[in-house]
């Protein structure tokens, strides 16, 4: 994670694939960590097969994190039917509409906060009219 907070996206690729050759077959939380960094780089398909084996598991599959991550790669490859139905699953979508969240708290890569806040921007707070 380090090295993502430093864009440093090779290296923690790099990390990321140790980690993974190691336990191919033992899916972990960081994987979706893994997948929005192959994104950043560019990795699409690499990134979409992580997700898909990432959300396949049940005991990841109604996360929050989850969902939203695997949206965010789909809507960029145009299956936005599959991504509105995972965004819809959300529990606190709202919470994915917000760069400062998605920045420094989950600490998405650049690219997958710019997807996440173009398919789904902030809503504007209407003025409550004072009377």
């Amino acid at each position: 994670m380090v090295y993502v907070d430093q864009a440093k996206y090779d290296a923690a690729l790099l990390d990321y694939q140790r980690a993974v050759e190691r336990r191919p077959g033992d899916v972990q939380p960081f994987w979706v960590d893994y997948a929005l960094t192959l994104f950043q780089r560019g990795r699409d398909t690499d990134a979409f097969g992580i997700m898909r084996r990432v959300a396949s598991k049940p005991s990841f599959a109604q996360s929050d994190d989850v969902k939203a991550a695997f949206a965010v790669i789909l809507y960029d490859r145009g299956m936005l039917s599959d991504a509105e139905g995972l965004w819809g699953a959300l529990e606190r979508p709202r919470r994915f509409q917000d760069e400062n969240f998605l920045r420094n708290e989950r600490r998405w890569p650049p690219r997958a906060v710019e997807v996440a806040l173009r398919y789904h921007p902030p809503q504007l707070r209407r003025a409550t009219p004072s009377t």
